[in-house]
């Protein structure tokens, strides 16, 4: 009768002890790489339990992580419950950014907002200031950042506008087949052109007009003089 108990107590024991083994089965969750620019560790847990902590939240420059799948497209979180080895794919959003821009001009340009992936090409964004011509977008208001595109952002971002002034021309028309051209920029004070000849010159006119040019203040367009001559009356 005692050999009888013992061997129960052993049969029992040896159950208990398989089923301890067999509820501490380790499975291994996997975590896909393929969007991701680092490569997730996998993770050991045993059957029936949840990754709890460890299901960890990725991230990927200009988008938003929204959750994990599996590769029948079912969610997870740190709850679910993995009977098996599993691969999880992550899920991204991605992110909408906005450009602000400083024309530094006469015309305003309302804010675009782009996606990640998405191109702004800035020439298709061109301000107006008069007097100037646009040179223009930088990344910074120093100026020392050049943008001529836009892609990839990653976060909101603000252009600055650059102009330089109009660059315009003074043309001395003395013949058809003689002229001296010179630049300036609006403001500007230009000395005029001395002809040695014709000995009656009084100075320069513009087409249809009797009144001597003003060179003291170059207005914002290009000029071109005759010479005048006769008596200055």
């Amino acid at each position: 009768m005692r050999k009888i108990i013992v061997l129960l107590i052993v049969l029992l024991l040896s159950g208990c002890n398989n089923n301890t083994s067999g509820s501490k089965e380790k499975i291994t969750i996997h975590f896909s790489n393929e969007s991701l620019n680092f490569v997730p560790k996998d993770i050991e847990i045993y059957r029936g339990d949840a990754l709890g902590e460890f299901l960890y939240r990725p991230t990927l420059p200009g988008y938003d992580f929204t959750e994990w799948k599996t590769n029948q497209e079912l969610s997870v979180n740190e709850n679910t419950i993995f009977t098996e080895e599993t691969w999880l794919f992550p899920v991204f959003e991605e992110k909408s950014f906005e450009i602000q821009f400083v024309t530094n001009g006469d015309t305003t340009i309302e804010p675009v907002s782009i996606l990640h992936t998405q191109s702004l090409i800035l020439p298709d964004y061109t301000p107006e200031k008069e007097g100037y011509d646009f040179v223009g977008w930088y990344f910074d208001v120093e100026f020392t950042q050049r943008a001529d595109q836009v892609t990839l952002l990653t976060r909101d971002i603000t252009l600055y506008g650059y102009w330089t002034p109009k660059i315009y021309k003074l043309t001395f028309y003395i013949s058809e087949s003689t002229q001296i051209m010179v630049n300036f920029k609006a403001g500007d004070t230009v000395i005029p052109y001395e002809p040695l000849y014709p000995q009656d010159f009084i100075g320069w006119v513009e087409a249809d007009s009797d009144i001597l040019f003003d060179f003291s203040s170059m207005p914002q367009r290009d000029v071109t003089v005759y010479m005048k001559t006769g008596t200055n009356e």
